[in-house]
């Protein structure tokens, strides 16, 4: 009869965690449907998100729990919690029981989504104890310790440090643009501030770069690459509460805190705008001598053969006989070859250098593309090697050739019009 008794609580316990497991789960692919039938993006409806994380908010997302979804229901799972991460009652504790079931079904993919989210949520601490992120792990990453959250950014000081701090975004005239770090149109704006000599000093004594893209090799490439230092990373949705961080390119015009002007978006006009935007509200900047800039050095230009030190054999002329140009610049390269020699800060060096303006590549849209492989075909090994590395080249453009002396008539005739778009009728 005892052993009736125990039995009949044990069955009861298993129903009620069934139960329990099995409401918690129907509330949870509910409200996947929900979002999955919205198209209303976060940052133009967050009441929306705030109540989808209402309805799950006390939900205990565990083990059990997960165990209980299939492969399926489990990924509507994980793009609902990765969907609202940014609302008020997002529950962060749900994260590691979510990434741990990811890891054991070996599902990469929603890993992802939750490694995404603890980045995007700054939990940096939770994440290194339970992901092996090299980059990450090896990082010294300030936390917040009570400061004040307005203006609150991310500096990062080469790829392994990550400071952070507070803007004065309410004091003094700013000029703030919102960028994502994978968008072209947001690299077109860019690349229109820095090789306009007038755009560039008004930028570089009143304008911020402002992303919430935490990825130090994007943003050390993005500094290196335009030569400013002024980019940051924001720390949260809060340090910039007047301004939209999810559209981009954003341009905003501020005074003590105040936005005076701002449009989204990149067109030909947009540089235009821009400088006049800056005269408008008195952000102008004296003329005096031109500094050159990192686009305009006069200094000898460097070939490939001495940038690419550390690469030796096949690889080298691998790399360089797969290049393609349209008259001079870079339009392809193949980067996991580089990858194999060069890492970290290294590696964004030297991407710096293959790495043409997106205005550069819009110019030669409509012209041949050329692969160096058809250029040099016939030419013997060493000819080839000693030609490929005298190529001369700028921040993806090709700036002349050492060895072009030692070329036939032929050969040079062939290099001038293939490579640089030089051509005689």
């Amino acid at each position: 009869m005892r052993n009736i008794i125990i039995l009949f609580f044990i069955l009861i316990a298993v129903f009620d965690n069934y139960s329990y497991s099995k409401e918690y789960k129907e509330i949870l692919l509910e409200t996947f449907y929900e979002l999955e039938n919205s198209t209303v993006p976060y940052y133009t409806n967050k009441t929306f998100y705030e109540n989808i994380a209402r309805k799950i908010k006390d939900i205990t997302i565990d083990e059990k729990l997960l165990k209980s979804l299939s492969d399926e229901e489990f990924m509507k799972v994980v793009k609902e919690i990765y969907s609202i991460r940014y609302v008020k009652s997002f529950n962060s504790n749900w994260l590691r029981p979510i990434y741990m079931e990811a890891k054991e079904r070996k599902n990469k993919r929603a890993m992802d989504y939750m490694v995404r989210s603890y980045v995007e949520l700054r939990k940096f601490k939770e994440l290194k104890k339970i992901h092996n992120d090299e980059l990450i792990n090896n990082m010294i990453i300030d936390e917040p310790d009570g400061r004040e959250i307005d203006g609150l950014v991310y500096e990062l000081k080469g790829i392994k440090e990550a400071g952070l701090i507070n803007l004065d975004i309410k004091k003094g005239k700013h000029i703030f643009l919102i960028i994502a770090l994978s968008c072209s149109e947001s690299e077109r704006f860019i690349d229109s501030i820095v090789v306009n000599k007038k755009a560039l000093k008004i930028f570089k004594k009143y304008g911020s770069i402002i992303t919430s893209e935490f990825a130090p090799e994007s943003i050390l490439f993005t500094k290196l690459h335009y030569g400013l230092e002024n980019i940051y990373v924001a720390y949260s949705y809060d340090s910039f509460k007047n301004l939209n961080l999810d559209e981009y390119p954003m341009i905003y015009f501020m005074d003590n805190g105040k936005i005076l002007y701002h449009e989204i978006g990149y067109d030909r006009d947009s540089i235009n705008k821009f400088i006049e935007s800056a005269e408008k509200y008195n952000m102008i900047v004296k003329d005096e001598e031109d500094d050159l800039n990192i686009f305009t050095e006069s200094k000898p230009v460097p070939t490939f053969g001495e940038y690419l030190t550390k690469m030796e054999g096949d690889d080298i002329i691998k790399l360089l006989e797969g290049i393609k140009v349209k008259r001079g610049i870079i339009t392809y390269f193949d980067y996991n070859i580089l990858l194999k020699y060069y890492k970290g800060e290294e590696f964004v060096k030297i991407y710096d250098i293959f790495k043409p303006l997106q205005i550069r590549l819009d110019e030669v849209r409509n012209e041949k593309e050329v692969q160096l492989k058809d250029v040099v075909i016939g030419m013997e090994r060493e000819k080839k090697e000693k030609f490929l590395k005298s190529l001369q080249v700028r921040k993806g453009i090709l700036m002349g050739v050492l060895y072009f002396k030692e070329l036939s008539d032929k050969e040079q005739e062939k290099v001038k019009c293939d490579i640089f778009g030089d051509c005689t009728d």
